[in-house]
C-alpha cells in the first residue's frame, strides 16, 4: 500500500514537474513572438544595447497619447560637427525589425525638400509602426504596412536646419549636408556599435534622389571608422536631374495626357503648349525618348519659358493629380503630426527638441539659393557623373518614378536615365515592361533592370508612394534588401 502511495506521489511530482517545464516553454515562446512594434503586448525590440551612451536614448513602450504600446525603440538628438555647422544636432528615431531576432539589414530613411522631416512626413505617414492617416479625433492607427516587418528600420532629420534639429548652419548644398550626415552615422554608431554589423541600405524620397549619392559618396569617400558600407538604395520619386529635365522638358506631353484629371481648360493646355514652344521643347521627348538610347540627349534652353509653371493653372494638386479636395479629416491627421511633437510630455519621454513650432517642412534650405550642387545625373560631367559611380557601387539602385506625380514628372527620369552611362553602357535596352506587385499580390506597376539599376514606372500613386500605395512600398523595400520579389504575384 505505502508502495502504490509512493508511486502515486512520484508520478503526480514528474507531470507538476513536466507541467511546469510546458509552461516555461510556453512563456518563452509568446515572449519571443513576432509581435508588430505598434499594437503589441510583450513590446520587446528585437534590437538591444549595452552601452550606456545607448541607454539615454531607449524609449518605452507607453508614449503619451498613443492609444496603443510600443515596442521599445531608441531617439533623440543626436549631435554632429562639420565644417559648415555650430552647436548643431539632429532628431534621429531607431526601430528593431518585427522578428524574435533583429536580423542583418539596416535600412535609413532621408526625406525629401530640402527641409521636410523623415520622422513626421516618412515614419509617421508612410512606413512607421504607426502613422497618422484618415484618423478621426486625432488618433493614430498601427501601420499594417511597416518597414519594421521585414528590416530595423532608422528616421533621421536632414540637413541641419530641418524643424527637429538644432543649431546654425551655412550649408548651401547637397555636399555639404552629405559631410554632416556622415559625421552623424560616426557618432551614431559609436553610440549603438552593435549595428555595426549590419548591411547598411539607403531610402528616400524626392530630394533624396539628389542627396542620397552625394551621402553615399561621402561614406566611401571619407571612410567613417565603424560605419558599414552602402549596400544600396531605393529612391521614391526622386530627383536625380535638373528641374529643367524633370518637367519642362516633358510637362506638356503630361498635361495633354492628364488634362481632365488636373482640371486643365483647353486654354490652360494651350498656354503650356505656346511656353513650351517658345523654347522648342514640345517634341522633345517624342524625338529623344528611345529604348535603346540612340545617343547623347541633344542641348537645349528653358530660360526664357517655363511650361511646367503653366500648368499649374489647373486646378490640381502638384504632388498628386489624381487626389480629392482634402477632407477635414485629412487635415486633422496632417496637423496632428506637428502637434505630436509640440507635447511636453511627448517631448520628454522621446527626447525631442523643446520645440512649440516643429514643422513638417522647413522653407528655404540652403539660404539665399537653393542647393548648389550638380544633379546627379551630371556631377562633375556626362562622362563619368555621381549617380553611375554609386549604382556602381551598389548591389541594387532602385528608382521609382510615379503616374499622378506632377512634381517629377515620369518621363523626365526616364529621359535622364537613357542619357545615363553605367556599368559600360548607356541607359536601358527595354522599357519597364516586368510586371510588380504589391505584397498583397496586386499590381502597381512595370519595372526594368539592368547592371543593377531598377527603373519602376507606378499607377495610381502620387509623390508619396508610401502614403498612396503603402503595400507597394513595403514590397519596394523588400525587394532592395533580397527579401522577397516583387515581380511574383
Amino acid at each position: 500500500m505505502m508502495i502504490t502511495k509512493l508511486k502515486v506521489s512520484l508520478i503526480y511530482l514528474f507531470a507538476l514537474a513536466l507541467a511546469i517545464v510546458a509552461h516555461a516553454r510556453l512563456a518563452q515562446a509568446t515572449s519571443n513572438v513576432a509581435e508588430p512594434s505598434a499594437g503589441c503586448e510583450q513590446c520587446h525590440s528585437s534590437l538591444s544595447f549595452e552601452g550606456k551612451q545607448a541607454e539615454q536614448y531607449k524609449v518605452g513602450n507607453d508614449i503619451p497619447t498613443l492609444p496603443f504600446r510600443t515596442k521599445t525603440s531608441w531617439a533623440g538628438m543626436m549631435p554632429l560637427t562639420g565644417p559648415k555647422i555650430t552647436n548643431a544636432s539632429v532628431f534621429f528615431w531607431l526601430w528593431g525589425q518585427d522578428a524574435t531576432v533583429s536580423g542583418e539589414d539596416l535600412v535609413i530613411w532621408l526625406a525629401g525638400g530640402p527641409g521636410c522631416s523623415a520622422v513626421m512626413g516618412g515614419m509617421m505617414e508612410q512606413s512607421g509602426p504607426f502613422i497618422y492617416r484618415n484618423i478621426r479625433h486625432y488618433n493614430t492607427t498601427v501601420n499594417p504596412y511597416s518597414w519594421t516587418k521585414v528590416a530595423n528600420v532608422l528616421y533621421v532629420e536632414n540637413p541641419v536646419g530641418v524643424s527637429l534639429s538644432v543649431g546654425d548652419t551655412d550649408n548651401i548644398s547637397s555636399e555639404d549636408a552629405a559631410i554632416d550626415f556622415v559625421s552623424f552615422l560616426e557618432n551614431f554608431f559609436a553610440t549603438f556599435p552593435e549595428l555595426c554589423e549590419k548591411k547598411l541600405w539607403l531610402a528616400g524620397e524626392s530630394w533624396a534622389g539628389t542627396m542620397l549619392p552625394y551621402a553615399q559618396a561621402a561614406i566611401l569617400d571619407k571612410q567613417p571608422k565603424h560605419v558599414p558600407e552602402v549596400q544600396g538604395t531605393l529612391v521614391i520619386s526622386g530627383l536625380e536631374t535638373t528641374h529643367n529635365v524633370s518637367e519642362d522638358l516633358v510637362a506638356y506631353q503630361y498635361a495633354k495626357v492628364n488634362q481632365k484629371i488636373m482640371n486643365l481648360t483647353d486654354g490652360d493646355l494651350a498656354g503650356v503648349k505656346d511656353e513650351s514652344d517658345r523654347c522648342n521643347l514640345t517634341s522633345y521627348l517624342e524625338q529623344n525618348l528611345h529604348y535603346p538610347p540612340r545617343g547623347r540627349l541633344p542641348g537645349f534652353s528653358s530660360n526664357d519659358c517655363d511650361p511646367w509653371e503653366a500648368g499649374l493653372n489647373g486646378n490640381f494638386d502638384a504632388y498628386n493629380i489624381a487626389a480629392p479636395e482634402a477632407s477635414n479629416e485629412d487635415s486633422q491627421a496632417y496637423g496632428a503630426i506637428p502637434n505630436f511633437f509640440r507635447n511636453e510630455t511627448v517631448q520628454a519621454y522621446i527626447h525631442s527638441p523643446p520645440k512649440d513650432d516643429a514643422k513638417r517642412c522647413v522653407r528655404h534650405m540652403f539660404y539665399p539659393d537653393g542647393d548648389q550642387s550638380l544633379a546627379p545625373d551630371r556631377s562633375p560631367d556626362f562622362n563619368r557623373p555621381l549617380l553611375a559611380r554609386m549604382i556602381e557601387r551598389s548591389k541594387k539602385y532602385m528608382l521609382l518614378a510615379c503616374e499622378y506625380d506632377y512634381k517629377i514628372i515620369t518621363n523626365g527620369t526616364a529621359l535622364a536615365l537613357q542619357n545615363l552611362t553605367w556599368n559600360g553602357s548607356q541607359g536601358f535596352s527595354k522599357p519597364p515592361l516586368t510586371p510588380i506587385f504589391d505584397v498583397d499580390k496586386i499590381q502597381r506597376g512595370l519595372a526594368t533592370t539592368e547592371r543593377n539599376l531598377t527603373f519602376a514606372t507606378i499607377k495610381g500613386s502620387g509623390h508619396f508612394m508610401g502614403h498612396d500605395l503603402p503595400a507597394l512600398s513595403l514590397a519596394a523595400i523588400t525587394e532592395l534588401i533580397g527579401k522577397g520579389d516583387w515581380t511574383k504575384k
